[in-house]
């Protein structure tokens, strides 16, 4: 079972996941989809995410921000669209660059 630290891309991954754990303690079924394809965009990418670790993923996710989350399906069965959901995309690429700042 691969832990949330396991799907983050940076050198320190403790201090990030708990930074993303303070700044996303409330979100929720789409948000937390939005949240997954910011993260996987960002540039550099902060998350990794491999052909059929949605389940694992989600669980990780669980487990980590210890909040409920939504259903697996209200998470990944969200239709995305970068191009319909850019407002909202933009708006949490805002949020994971201001847990970036508080790293450094």
């Amino acid at each position: 079972t691969k832990s949330f630290y396991d799907f983050l891309l940076h050198a320190d991954k403790v201090a990030l996941g708990n930074e993303l754990k303070k700044e996303f303690k409330t979100e929720k079924g789409k948000a937390i989809r939005i949240l997954i394809e910011s993260m996987k965009i960002m540039e550099p990418p902060m998350l990794t995410l491999a052909y059929r670790e949605n389940n694992a993923l989600y669980e990780a996710m669980k487990q980590f921000f210890c909040h409920y989350l939504g259903t697996p399906n209200s998470i990944f069965n969200y239709k995305y669209s970068a191009e319909y959901n850019a407002t909202d995309l933009e708006a949490m690429k805002t949020r994971l660059r201001f847990v970036l700042e508080q790293l450094k």
